[in-house]
């Protein structure tokens, strides 16, 4: 067997597809997961309280599936069809293909893969028929993270984030190997942020303005990121390699940002890292 192969297999392990119920698909252990496919006539925001879990751990975490198409398949140009909900694993906007290989979801090394997800109560008969694309099993190694975090400013001007769902980089290398998670994207549920500083500790490592964030949005490689209404976005992936993503050795990040408008400012950091997280 060709191990590069792409397969197309369903997933047969689908419980509870009912009005108010939680969505749990078990995506057996026996493959490498470039994405999962569903289809279905549910409204994506009536799909909502999205987890991806590894081994018990949560290691994604969205408010619906409108949030995951948005910042993961429009947001990267990835394009979408109505009824089929694509759930990518593999990062198409990376140059290299051994890189997109890389960030591919294999389960050799862990026992359990949950996606799961709850449906409105006011969603009537809904139906899902799940599928998977795969390849032959690999170990785990780094694999997407996303985290959310909650922020809430009564007020504009420059605020400090400091929170524990910013994600912190190792002491020592992933496995004893040269490999720190990467910081990949930084999604603002707000367009309000007029300037973007990241630091650590007392250093700026990385500040822009506005009208800098968007300009760094059409010159990444190999695919300029569509814009999404409602948010901002700070990409560190501008150069589609890994190695070009902001380097997660440190430890004591925090997110500095000018916000013009009072109110909810909700973000989702997007990373790279071993299953066991940062």
């Amino acid at each position: 067997m060709n191990k590069n192969e792409i397969r197309t297999v369903p997933l047969s392990q689908v419980s509870n597809v009912v009005s108010g119920g939680t969505v749990t698909i078990n995506l057996p252990t026996i493959d490498t997961y470039h994405k999962v496919l569903l289809e279905t006539g549910i409204s994506y925001s009536k799909m909502t309280e999205v987890k991806l879990i590894v081994d018990g751990s949560v290691a994604w975490e969205l408010n619906s599936m409108q949030e995951l198409v948005n910042i993961l398949d429009k947001y990267n140009s990835i394009p979408t069809s109505t009824g089929v909900l694509q759930i990518p694993f593999v990062m198409n906007q990376l140059n290299q293909l051994n890189e997109r290989v890389l960030s591919a979801l294999g389960t050799a090394d862990i026992s359990t893969l949950v996606l799961q997800f709850k449906i409105a109560t006011d969603v009537t008969n809904p139906t899902i028929t799940a599928t998977a694309e795969v390849s032959d099993n690999t170990n785990i190694g780094l694999m997407l993270h996303i985290k959310k975090s909650n922020v809430d400013y009564a007020s504009t001007g420059i605020k400090t984030i400091t929170t524990n769902n910013i994600p912190k980089g190792f002491a020592t290398p992933m496995e004893g190997k040269d490999v720190y998670p990467r910081l990949l994207v930084v999604h603002f549920e707000n367009d309000g942020v007029d300037d973007f500083e990241l630091k650590t500790g007392n250093t700026s490592r990385y500040k822009a303005s506005r009208t800098l964030l968007k300009h760094q949005l059409k010159s990444v490689r190999p695919n300029a990121r569509t814009e999404q209404t409602g948010y901002t976005h700070i990409d560190f992936l501008r150069n589609g390699t890994i190695a070009g993503a902001f380097n997660m050795i440190y430890r004591d990040l925090s997110f500095v940002v000018d916000v013009n408008l009072a109110g909810n400012y909700n973000f989702t950091s997007v990373f790279l890292a071993p299953h066991r997280g940062v």
